[in-house]
């Protein structure tokens, strides 16, 4: 008895694998066609819009050029006093 149930138990293991594989492979498939049918709708009403004449341009964004930190282990709000003095003119 142990035999028959060794010898029967994977062909029906296969078939039921087969049957989801087969079910979710149909799901799929539909799926992947009714995207293909959606980005062809949209491809055709673009195709249907008319071009511009002349060619559009986007200005690109300007680059901030920041000002030159302080050497490394002062800060850049403190200053020498003769650089205070040759600002000032004292």
């Amino acid at each position: 008895m142990l035999f028959l149930i060794w010898l029967v138990l994977p062909p029906v293991y296969m078939v039921v694998i087969g049957r989801r594989y087969a079910q979710q492979c149909a799901e799929s498939a539909y799926e992947a066609v009714w995207a293909r049918e959606e980005l062809r709708q949209v491809l055709d009403d673009l195709r249907a819009v008319p071009e511009p004449e002349e060619p559009v341009t986007v200005p690109l964004p300007r680059q901030h050029r920041a000002e030159p930190s302080a050497p490394p282990g002062r800060h850049r709000l403190r200053t020498d006093r003769s650089v205070l003095l040759a600002r000032t003119g004292t």
